[in-house]
């Protein structure tokens, strides 16, 4: 899949939050059709939705702490420690 790649800089105070879930916000900050940088907010009780990528993909906890599965394994992840992912 082709994807037309995003804009070269990014500013948070310029991006605007999307409303993914009633708990959880994010903030696309890149892309093309190899990764995706994605600054995520999980509310308390804010569950992401199992799915797939066909791109790697870079998410940066901007508030509170989540466990994220990839494959088999489930990891904690918290604010403020990017993790980087990439296809199984």
């Amino acid at each position: 899949m082709k994807i037309k790649p995003s804009k070269e800089f990014f500013f948070d105070e310029e991006e605007k939050w999307e409303q993914v879930d009633p708990k959880i916000q994010r903030q696309i900050h890149g892309m093309d059709d190899k990764i995706m940088l994605v600054k995520a907010k999980f509310e308390e009780g804010g569950v992401g939705q199992l799915h797939e990528h066909y791109h790697s993909q870079v998410t940066y906890v901007a508030s509170g702490e989540f466990e994220m599965t990839i494959g088999y394994q489930v990891k904690p992840l918290k604010q403020e420690i990017p993790i980087t992912y990439r296809l199984m």
